[in-house]
């Protein structure tokens, strides 16, 4: 009897003590303003206001209730930013303490137990990695002398995997018809694989919103599809790097482009120190550069092309651009790409209105910091929404509508006062947290298109416009794909045979 006594002694003096920290805890927020937040609902807090595509349920948020609001994803805090002044704020003055990202599913499975450089928190290890892309696989040089292997390859998604295959392996072999079959099968597995992993990772998952302990989300189930598509990707990975290090002896650099591919790289950094540069941290960095430059490349050359079908005008300036400068006695190649404007103004403009990731990566607050004048605590969740930014009409005059022109001009868009003019235009994110591979992605996005535009009439499919639909997921897709009709120029068919 006294054993229960105490117990339940016991019991009241925790929920005291919980009481207590809780009315200390309002006691120190209430006079702190908070950011706007809609109505919610016990547990779940504001999931059952959110369909898809998730951006545009956000941006119908922003339009009732502000450009910053706080919202709760389960027991998750999160503030959605849909203001370039906002996102200036966020990303300039107080970058440090949103540098950070929440730990994530997705970063645990898909992301090596957050060590990638897109997944991994802001710390010495992200530092470290930064510091190999910017200095040794994505710099300007190795970027120049890898263009070569982007002029060779031609095909629209297979171009862009192998392109970074190359760079990764320095591989450049003379395939015979089989082994190019293998290569050709080899990419559709691991396409599949990358676009798997881009859906699962936008995704819901419940795991992320409540914390669910570890043996009831092994008996639910929750981690097998992320489970299953990182082994599979492991196991081409694994065998990638094996033949690599098997042959390095003999292939250390590719001598011809003058270049030290990324996995070579890797590997002489794992015989300095192994036990940091581990066989995950080099899968890591393989699959940050091919997951980084597939998926979203290609999204964003298919919103272009679909574009350009309905606004044939657009198209007919492009291709009189492309005649002019470059002529129809050669192919183009990326040093004409500076000398494009126009060509450039439409990628620009592409990115603006279908930016490959509509919402930013998120981040997390590393402390408690005041946003737009509001009081947003530590550890809350960071979605900048670069969709809504981009159609924001204090921003842009005729935001919906498909100008590349607006570009050409040095005042580009209107409106807000937002000091960096680039804060505007976010489809690589902005700030230290920036797409390292945003230079490598537009060289391939545009040599692709201008080679698009360089050899073939396009039209539509009959006489009615290209379904522009939104899909869902982290990238920004097509819900419909793209279809066309498509035939050689005649004054190009001779370099194409």
């Amino acid at each position: 009897m006294v054993s229960y006594s105490v117990e339940i002694l016991l019991g009241l003096l925790f929920v005291l003590c919980l009481l207590f920290l809780f009315r200390s805890k309002f006691a120190g927020n209430r006079n702190r303003k908070s950011p706007p937040s809609p109505p919610s609902l016990p547990i779940i807090g504001h999931l059952h206001l959110f369909k898809k595509p998730l951006h545009r349920s956000l941006a119908k948020l922003s339009d009732l209730h502000g450009p910053i609001i706080l919202l709760r994803f389960g027991y998750r805090s999160v503030l959605h930013v849909s203001s370039a002044s906002i996102a200036e704020e966020c990303f300039t003055v107080k970058d440090i303490i949103f540098a950070n990202r929440p730990r994530l599913l997705a970063g645990k499975h898909l992301g090596y137990d957050h060590t990638t450089v897109a997944k991994a928190s802001y710390g010495p290890h992200w530092r470290n990695l930064r510091r190999i892309y910017a200095s040794e696989i994505l710099s300007a040089q190795s970027l120049k002398a890898s263009s070569s292997i982007r002029i060779e390859e031609s095909k629209l998604f297979v171009l862009i995997l192998s392109v970074i295959k190359r760079m990764i392996t320095g591989e450049n072999k003379c395939y015979q018809v089989e082994e190019e079959s293998a290569k050709k099968q080899e990419a559709k597995i691991f396409i599949d694989i990358v676009e798997e992993s881009f859906i699962l990772s936008g995704a819901s998952n419940i795991s992320d919103y409540w914390p669910i302990p570890p043996p009831l989300m092994k008996l639910a189930g929750l981690e097998d599809k992320f489970i299953n598509i990182k082994n599979r990707r492991s196991a081409i990975l694994d065998q990638i790097i094996e033949n690599h290090r098997r042959n390095r002896n003999k292939n250390i650099t590719d001598k011809k482009e003058n270049r030290t591919p990324a996995l070579d790289v890797m590997l002489s950094l794992q015989k300095k120190d192994p036990g940091y540069y581990t066989d995950d941290v080099i899968k890591g960095v393989i699959i940050s550069l091919i997951a980084a430059g597939t998926d979203t490349s290609a999204v964003t050359i298919e919103w272009a092309m679909a574009l350009l079908l309905n606004n044939p005008e657009v198209l007919k300036i492009a291709r009189e651009e492309m005649d002019e400068k470059v002529g129809q006695n050669r192919l183009v190649d990326e040093g004409d790409l500076s000398s494009l404007p126009y060509l450039q103004a439409i990628i620009t403009e592409t990115t603006r209105l279908y930016p490959a990731g509509p919402l930013l990566v998120p981040h997390e607050s590393s402390e408690d910091i005041v946003i737009g004048g509001y009081h947003v605590p530590k550890g809350t969740m960071l979605l900048v929404n670069a969709w809504a930014i981009h159609r924001d009409e204090k921003l842009w005059k005729e935001p919906l509508e498909f100008k590349p022109e607006r570009f050409l001009t040095q005042d580009f868009g209107s409106g807000e006062a937002c000091r960096n003019k680039s804060l505007k235009m976010l489809p690589f994110g902005v700030g230290r947290r920036r797409c390292p591979g945003e230079a490598l992605a537009l060289k391939m996005i545009g040599l692709t298109l201008a080679s698009l535009i360089q050899c073939f009439e396009w039209e539509r499919v009959g006489c009615v416009d290209v379904d522009m639909t939104e899909g869902h997921g982290l990238t920004l897709p097509k819900a419909v794909p793209l279809e066309a009709m498509i035939a050689t120029r005649e004054s190009m068919a001779a370099l194409l045979s």
